[in-house]
């Protein structure tokens, strides 16, 4: 879902409780995307990608608030009965009369500085240059000591972005991106077996590092042995 369209749901959703009986209304919409590789034993352990949408609403009804979400978001008849129901059940809870929108006066009106949370080049990576970071990761470890009896290495990102209307005149959006990777190494030390880890991670993937990963949680799992 691109922000435009995001924008036009949000206001669509804010401006249907505002004729359905809700005094005052804040709509969020989100959509999140992920990616998770983890390897072990030389081969690919897990592949998992992920997409998710959803909307929160704050319901302002009579001096009563209530709050909603839902990632059913395809079906505008749908939206239609859970807004509409949602403010039915709002006028069944007590009265909180301080518990309001914020005043218009504290909203941000822009003009700040930009803080580059959004790696440009997320939607542009290649697969394979993803798993490459988690081999790397686990052949640091693997067969470097006969103690060593599992080992786990992981490469993750995700993106999410969300857009926000609210009655009293509010929108805003924000997004970010994030990566990181991630080696757990367990060795056998009698009857114990000490675990360790080391991660890194980053808001843009050319500043990710995953080069010695893998060394550092064998080294702070090593460190462990003997321990009691």
């Amino acid at each position: 879902m691109t922000k435009k369209e995001k924008y036009k749901l949000a206001r669509w959703a804010m401006e249907f409780a505002l004729n359905n009986g809700a005094e005052a209304a804040r709509v969020s919409i989100s959509n999140n995307n992920s990616s998770e590789i983890e390897v072990r034993d030389n081969k690919i352990d897990k592949l998992q990608e992920a997409n998710q949408n959803s909307m929160s609403i704050d319901l302002y009804v009579e001096n009563k608030y209530s709050s909603i979400s839902t990632n059913r978001l395809n079906n505008k008849e749908d939206l239609e009965q859970f807004i509409k129901d949602a403010i039915s059940g709002t006028r069944f809870l007590a009265e909180d009369e301080f518990r309001t929108l914020p005043d218009q006066e504290l909203y941000y009106k822009g003009g700040g500085k930009e803080l580059k949370t959004v790696d440009p080049e997320f939607w542009n990576l290649d697969p394979q240059e993803k798993v490459k970071h988690a081999f790397q990761i686990e052949k640091e470890v693997l067969g470097k000591d006969e103690r060593i009896i599992s080992m786990t290495a992981s490469y993750n990102d995700s993106y999410s972005g969300m857009v926000m209307v609210a009655s009293n005149g509010f929108e805003g959006d924000k997004e970010n991106t994030s990566y990181s990777v991630v080696a757990s190494v367990s060795v056998k030390d009698g009857d114990s077996r000490p675990q360790g880890y080391w991660w890194e991670s980053s808001l843009n993937y050319d500043q990710l590092i995953s080069e010695g990963v893998g060394e550092k949680a064998l080294k702070l799992t090593l460190e462990r042995l003997g321990q009691k």
